[in-house]
């Protein structure tokens, strides 16, 4: 985003503020899923023909369809996500388990969110050349440093602060405190850049 130059989309004027720190959400945020991974891996496990662009293509359906639902954790959310992606494509729901068990067996192999926008490398060195320190909070599963890692992104990052890790998951100001307190910075000089509101 802009942070002093022309306007934002819809008119707005843009955002005044100059930011010490940025600090990102990693899945959906810096990080996404690896469509053509999940396409292969789930339709081989459940011999289905599975397309990789068809499964893009319903991810922001599957996202609204999952906000919907009350759900508490990311895990929560993070399964509702995905359940909701493969039905979204055609896979009937009476084969629910074997897609919990294909993607379960893929995530233990290799984290799922491993896929980057070919633009952030260069995002992310605007901002350290731009004098702003990064860093991840990230409801995750103990793993997202090497998510990050996987994805090339890791060595931008100042500190990753993992709720598997801390033990304290977003929304709870918590755990943005610990990465505010790891980085020396207060909360009036950082941003939160995510991928859901609340």
């Amino acid at each position: 985003r802009d942070c002093g130059g022309g306007a934002r989309p819809g008119g707005a004027p843009p955002l005044q503020v100059r930011p010490a720190v940025v600090l990102f959400d990693a899945g959906n945020t810096l990080v996404f899923l690896d469509y053509p991974r999940l396409a292969r891996g789930v339709g081989d496990a459940l011999g289905l023909e599975l397309d990789a662009s068809a499964l893009r293509a319903e991810a922001a359906g599957a996202a609204l369809t999952m906000e919907r639902r009350e759900l508490r954790t990311d895990r929560e959310r993070g399964a509702a996500f995905l359940l909701a992606l493969f039905e979204r494509v055609g896979v009937p729901a009476s084969r629910e388990p074997e897609l919990r068990a294909a993607l379960l067996a893929m995530h233990a192999e290799r984290h799922l969110w491993t896929g980057v926008d070919p633009r952030t490398p260069a995002a992310l060195a605007r901002l350290r050349d731009a004098g702003i320190r990064t860093g991840v909070v990230s409801n995750g599963d103990g793993r997202a440093s090497a998510a990050l890692e996987a994805a090339g992104l890791l060595g931008h990052m100042e500190v990753v602060v993992d709720s598997g890790v801390v033990g304290v998951e977003k929304p709870d100001p918590r755990i943005f405190e610990i990465a505010l307190g790891q980085m020396g910075v207060a909360a009036e000089g950082a941003v939160y850049v995510g991928d859901l509101y609340e």
